[in-house]
């Protein structure tokens, strides 16, 4: 079963991207932006009943944690 959050894992390439190597074009406001869109569409996606009727709802077994704070 694939799942939504596996979405998650590139961000540590944009953290990188965002912060030790600037020549890639990434803002730290970028990846801010991008990380907080990213909680929305999963909490719109979550919410969806075609979802809950194929995974059941999940909502109660998961969290999403944006950390905003630099590393």
């Amino acid at each position: 079963m694939c799942f939504i959050a596996e979405y998650c894992t590139p961000f540590g390439c944009l953290y990188i991207m965002a912060t030790k190597h600037q020549f890639a074009g990434l803002q730290y406001e970028d990846m801010k932006r991008q990380g907080k869109d990213f909680v929305d569409k999963y909490k719109e996606i979550s919410k969806q009943v075609a979802v809950k009727d194929k995974l059941g709802d999940f909502t109660s077994f998961t969290q999403v944690i944006y950390y905003e704070g630099k590393l």
